[in-house]
């Protein structure tokens, strides 16, 4: 009975309830507000101890490597030799690395009241790494009780940063030049094996230029042998040209006159005599003097053809020779370029890994943090602390003090109204 006589109470209140009981309680609410206030004045004022902040600004200049696609033996000593990617988020998390926080700690000899270092864990936590949006700055900030050590640590901490950056530069080069060191051994040994093996191949097989030079005058001697069988051709078809008139001539009636004729004589190749004969049967003389010609022209075509038959074969055998030497200049190109190929890819690959560890020792002893990052403005002692916040912790304990108040006059009020219930 007692229960439900509880549930149509919470039922039945109204917001006007609530605000009434508010006001008859304000002034507990005003003596916990008050507390609230004091309490964190008192610890604002006594118990917490002013803290500064030191804040130095870094420009860097990120450093992107570039994407290699690996094809060759000369991409991959670019990928080996490549300086590592630093980009602004990568710099804002190095700042913070316990490498660079433990050579600061021994280097400003920080130290807690029992006399100890400090950890790294504890100076992190006094740090603020920030980047300036939409700028390559990077801002560090310091926290701590006292101002000059808050400066001291901030300005340590940024040059100490560059020297680490260089740092870790100088053994990422070094490793790659002792990575390079070990592949030039194994390219050396194999441009030595692609040499013996080019130097081997030239002196047990005829070289690619002889072989041309060889095919060359085959082809010449080709052009040569060609004109000439064009020539006998031609002097062939002359020939047969000229024979068949003279044949058709024989069996005609001749219109020559030849009633008075002179024949040279040759006598013991030097003198010349000049016989003249009367011919009483001309057509006799026309059709011996024919014949003579016919014979002579017979003689020659004869002769001609036999020429043309030794120079088919001569062309016919100079043809099969340069199809051969061809086909083995071809083999033996191929096979020169194959070896040559080998030899200067090794060539190639020796060369650009001994390019790359010049550059690897160059990248070793070159200071790229001082060149990637620079101080923009060092730490100034501040004057004026930047904690405990007096104002917003005053803010808070009242906001605090409000809600415990209102909490403790509603229960307040709720006992109350249950003990009288329970009381009926």
């Amino acid at each position: 009975m007692e229960q439900n006589n509880y549930t149509d109470y919470t039922d039945e209140i109204s917001l006007r309830e609530l605000i009434e009981i508010i006001l008859k309680g304000k002034k507990i609410i005003a003596i916990i507000i008050i507390i609230a206030m004091v309490i964190s004045l008192l610890v604002s004022f006594l118990v917490l101890s002013p803290k500064y902040e030191a804040s130095t600004t870094l420009i860097t200049s990120p450093i992107t490597s570039k994407e290699v696609e690996v094809s060759s033996l000369k991409n991959v000593a670019d990928i080996i030799n490549q300086y590592p990617s630093m980009t602004i988020e990568t710099y804002k998390e190095q700042v913070k690395t316990p490498q660079l926080l433990e050579k600061v700690i021994k280097e400003l000899e920080l130290k807690n009241e029992a006399g100890e270092y400090i950890s790294i864990s504890s100076l992190s936590k006094k740090i603020t790494v920030s980047n300036i949006k939409d700028t390559n700055l990077i801002t560090i900030k310091v926290n701590d009780t006292d101002p000059e050590k808050a400066t001291l640590i901030a300005n340590t901490i940024s040059d100490n940063f560059i020297d680490l950056i260089s740092e870790n530069n100088r053994r990422i080069s070094e490793q790659a030049a002792k990575t390079i060191e070990e592949q030039i051994k194994i390219e050396e040994e194999n441009l030595n094996e692609k040499s013996k093996k080019l130097a081997e191949y030239i002196s047990q097989n005829k070289s690619v230029t002889e072989l041309k030079n060889e095919v060359n005058s085959i082809i010449s001697q080709l052009t040569s042998y060609k004109s000439k069988l064009n020539d006998i051709e031609k002097s062939i078809k002359t020939n047969k040209a000229a024979l068949v008139v003279l044949l058709g001539a024989n069996k005609g009636v001749s219109s020559i006159n030849l009633n008075d004729i002179s024949i040279n004589i040759t006598n013991n190749g030097s003198i010349t005599e000049e016989i003249k004969t009367d011919i009483s049967k001309p057509d006799e003389l026309q059709a011996a003097l024919l014949r003579i010609k016919t014979t002579e022209l017979e003689t020659s075509l004869v002769k001609d053809v036999a020429e043309k038959e030794a120079l088919d074969i001569k062309i016919q055998e100079l043809q099969t020779k340069l199809k051969e030497t061809q086909t083995t200049l071809a083999e033996e190109e191929y096979k020169y370029n194959s070896v040559n190929r080998e030899y200067q890819l090794a060539n190639q690959a020796y060369n650009a890994y001994q390019q790359r560890h010049k550059e690897a020792i160059a990248a070793a002893a070159a200071e790229i943090g001082k060149s990637s990052i620079i101080v923009s403005s060092y730490a100034i002692t501040p004057e004026i602390p930047v904690g405990p916040n007096k104002k917003l912790n005053l803010a808070i304990s009242i906001v605090l003090g409000l809600m415990v108040g209102i909490f403790v006059v509603f229960f307040k009020a709720y006992w109350k109204d249950t003990a009288n219930e329970s009381n009926k």
